[in-house]
């Protein structure tokens, strides 16, 4: 391989590196997570801003390691160690994802979030879960955030 091939491949994942959103993967056992981006948060912005009165989007990008007939979603904020439910329940094939969910396919879902312009300004950790059918996440991951005017 030329080294014009190599610098050009460092470049590229050096990019993807630094483009997505900063975040901690929180037991994803059923699919390996490859990023997770947020709406108006710049790159390596801790904690995201969430602004109140606004939609945020989460785009999480995942390989399922299981497959799985449907997924579910579920969307919390955790404040001060509590978990708050966003969104749960959601019938995750009625959105983006196409089911049935094939083993070892990367796939991407679409989380939109509105945060109500009565909710406090203050710092959390959304906490985004997508299950299979049996329970296993398929992705658990938290982006830290802060809810701001």
């Amino acid at each position: 391989m030329s080294l014009k091939i190599v610098v050009v491949i460092l470049c590229f994942v050096v990019l993807q590196l630094v483009s997505a959103t900063v975040f901690k993967d929180c037991g994803t056992n059923a699919g390996t997570l490859a990023s997770v981006d947020v709406s108006d948060c710049p790159q390596n912005t801790v904690p995201c801003p969430f602004k109140r009165g606004a939609n945020v989007t989460l785009v999480v990008k995942l390989t399922p390691t299981e497959a799985s007939k449907g997924a579910t979603l579920n969307l919390y904020g955790i404040i001060a160690g509590i978990k708050t439910p966003f969104q749960t329940k959601v019938d995750a094939c009625k959105s983006d994802i196409t089911c049935p969910i094939t083993q070892g396919q990367a796939t991407t879902f679409t989380a939109v979030v509105y945060v109500q312009p009565a909710y406090p300004k203050l710092r959390l950790v959304v906490d985004v879960e997508l299950t299979s059918d049996d329970g296993k996440f398929l992705v658990c991951v938290q982006v830290p955030a802060e809810i701001t005017d």
